[in-house]
């Protein structure tokens, strides 16, 4: 029986160490769960919708994988919310301080080092808004050649999960600021995947323990999207539905090979 692939593409080398430790957890002769690194909806190009960027980008990765799309059993993106949702009137300029920088403040607040990183920042905010807005719907698929010698397509389900504003946050409701301060971030991962590994009960149940209270009471992925829309501060993530639909797709796929 061919193995099965699921894609993850995830933003930052924090979120892939968390997904790879899940994954490793979960993985299986007949399923494999494969974490990619690459933050691809802040990219600059205006005219580049968000399915078309998913798509190019699935097909990218299967060429460079020499996978073919049927090999595919569902692909999500984990993708960081950032300041997508926080309200401009809540956006300063600290012009004494470094030009290239921003920060999250405890206070609500996101602070710039100069007026043009605010209008660069905020426009990448905007364009990945409108990218992600379209994709946040359920049971959205893309349509691929099943593989390279064939006109003949195959849909494979994609979803969009998230962290808000960054996974420091959620784990902790840490705003941990800038790259100076990676060497935090990772030792915050660290201990938190060690904290999961800890436990006696099944590695992704203690993951769904923890992750089922940041959604809020919420019953889906879109639903959780747009509670974040009206609470841009609160620290929220819809890992908890990724790990159910992964369940459900890992379910659905054995249960239909046995």
């Amino acid at each position: 029986m061919t193995q099965k692939k699921i894609i993850v593409f995830v933003e930052g080398n924090d979120d892939s160490r968390l997904i790879t430790d899940l994954a490793n957890n979960i993985s299986t002769k007949s399923i494999e769960i494969k974490c990619v690194y690459g933050d691809i909806f802040s990219q600059q190009d205006k005219r580049r919708r968000g399915d078309h960027i998913a798509s190019s980008t699935i097909e990218n990765y299967l060429e460079k994988s020499k996978l073919n799309a049927q090999d595919l059993l569902f692909v999500a993106f984990l993708i960081d919310v950032d300041g997508i949702f926080i309200d401009r009137n809540n956006l300063t300029v600290d012009d004494a301080s470094s030009k290239n920088y921003f920060v999250y403040n405890d206070d609500q607040t996101v602070t710039f080092g100069s007026e043009n990183k605010k209008k660069d920042v905020i426009k990448k905010w905007e364009l990945k808004n409108k990218r992600l807005e379209y994709l946040q719907k359920e049971n959205f698929k893309l349509s691929f050649n099943k593989h390279s010698g064939t006109r003949s397509k195959i849909e494979i389900p994609v979803r969009v999960y998230f962290n808000n504003i960054h996974l420091e946050h959620v784990l902790n409701e840490s705003l941990i600021r800038g790259m100076a301060n990676a060497d935090e971030k990772s030792e915050l991962v660290a201990e938190f995947i060690e904290f999961i590994n800890s436990k006696e009960m099944p590695v992704l149940d203690t993951y769904k323990n923890f992750f089922k209270p940041l959604v809020h009471d919420t019953s889906s992925n879109e639903e959780c999207w747009n509670y974040v829309q009206r609470n841009p501060w609160k620290r929220t993530s819809s890992l908890y539905f990724f790990m159910i639909d992964l369940v459900d797709f890992l379910d659905k796929f054995l249960g239909n090979v046995t």
